[in-house]
C-alpha cells in the first residue's frame, strides 16, 4: 500500500492485492449390500473435485476535508478467474472470469461540535463457497440431500446510508437510515427427487 499526503487535510492512498487459493478434495464411499456380502467401493458416493480461484485488485482512495465538510472517494478494481474441475468421468469443466468496479463515497457533515450529518454509499460482492457450486450429492442425510451448482455467480449489493450521530457529555445517540439493493441473490432452492426408490428433499 502507498499513501500520499496531498496538503494538511488531503491524502490519497493506493494499493494491489492478489489472493489465490487452490483446492483438491477426493472422497469416496462403500456399500455392504447384505449383511454377509463384501464391502465394495460405491461410485455414486465418489466426489472428486479442483477448485482454483485467483483474485487480483487495485484500489485507490482520496480524502479531504473542507471547513465542515469531509469526504473520501475510494474505488476498487477486481479481477477475478476460478476453474472448477469435476473428476467425474465426462463431466464439464466449469469456469468463472470476470472484471468489476466496487465505488465507495462517505461523506460527513459537522452542524456543530458534537453534532454531524453523514451520508455514505458502497457496492459490495458476496462470492459463493466451495460447497455451494459443488455438484454433488451429498447424500450423508437419507432424506435430505445437499447439491451445489457450479454456475452459481456472485451478488453484488449496493447499499446506501444516512444518520445523525450526536455527542453529550453524558452519552450520545445517532440515527440511521439505510437501503440496501441486492443483484443475483444467492439463496437455497428445495426441491424433491427420487432417489433408490425414496422420495428425498435436495
Amino acid at each position: 500500500n502507498y499513501t500520499l499526503p496531498l496538503s494538511e487535510t488531503s491524502k490519497f492512498e493506493t494499493g494491489f492485492k492478489s489472493f489465490m487459493r487452490k483446492m483438491e478434495s477426493e472422497q469416496t464411499g462403500t456399500v455392504k449390500i447384505h449383511r454377509d456380502s463384501a464391502i465394495k467401493e460405491d461410485p455414486t458416493k465418489f466426489n472428486g473435485y479442483d477448485y482454483n480461484q485467483n483474485i487480483h485488485a487495485v484500489f485507490g482512495n482520496y480524502s479531504d476535508k473542507w471547513g465542515k465538510f469531509g469526504t473520501q472517494f475510494g474505488l476498487r478494481a477486481e479481477l477475478v478467474e476460478t476453474k472448477i474441475i469435476d473428476k467425474h468421468v465426462g463431466a464439464p469443466e466449469g469456469k468463472q472470469n470476470y472484471f468489476e468496479l466496487y465505488p465507495s463515497i462517505h461523506s460527513t457533515y459537522q452542524i456543530e461540535e458534537g453534532e454531524t450529518l453523514k451520508a455514505n454509499y458502497s457496492r459490495r460482492v458476496d462470492r459463493p463457497n466451495n460447497r455451494q457450486i459443488n455438484p454433488f450429492n451429498d447424500r450423508s442425510d437419507k432424506k435430505n440431500n445437499f447439491r451445489g451448482n457450479p454456475n452459481l455467480k456472485p451478488q453484488f449489493t449496493n447499499s446506501f446510508e444516512f444518520g445523525y450521530d450526536r455527542f453529550l457529555e453524558n452519552g450520545s445517540y445517532n440515527l440511521t437510515a439505510f437501503y440496501k439493493q441486492t443483484d443475483d441473490l444467492i439463496t437455497n432452492v428445495q426441491f424433491y427427487e427420487i432417489y433408490e426408490g425414496n422420495r428425498v428433499l435436495v
